[in-house]
C-alpha cells in the first residue's frame, strides 16, 4: 500500500529480508518511524527453534520508565498489536 510516505512497508521488508542483523533493522524502523512523525517505535522477533524454549528479542526506543512498566504490568500478554502479529503470516503488520 502506497501512503504520502511511501512504500515503507515493501523498504522495510526488504531490510528485513536482506539482513542478518537485527539491530540494522530496527535502526531502518526507527528511521521509518521518525519519518512518519513517530517518536517511539518496537520491533520485535520471534525465532520458534529450538521448539522447547523460542527465543524472542524486543528492541524498541521507548522511555526507560515505560519499558519497566510494560513487562511489569503484563501488557505483553494484552497488548492488541502484539496479539495480531501473533496470528498473521505477514512479516510486517
Amino acid at each position: 500500500m502506497e501512503t504520502a510516505y511511501g512504500s515503507w512497508k515493501e523498504d522495510l521488508l526488504q531490510v528485513v529480508q536482506s539482513t542478518t542483523c537485527e539491530h540494522q533493522v530496527f535502526n531502518m524502523l526507527t528511521s521509518l518511524a521518525h519519518t512518519m512523525e513517530f517518536d517511539f517505535c518496537a520491533y520485535g522477533l520471534c525465532v520458534p527453534l529450538p521448539l522447547t524454549r523460542p527465543k524472542t528479542a524486543v528492541f524498541n526506543n521507548y522511555p526507560a520508565d515505560w519499558q519497566k512498566v510494560y513487562p511489569a504490568k503484563g501488557y505483553l500478554c494484552v497488548d492488541p498489536t502484539i496479539q495480531r502479529a501473533r496470528c498473521t503470516p505477514s512479516t510486517v503488520i
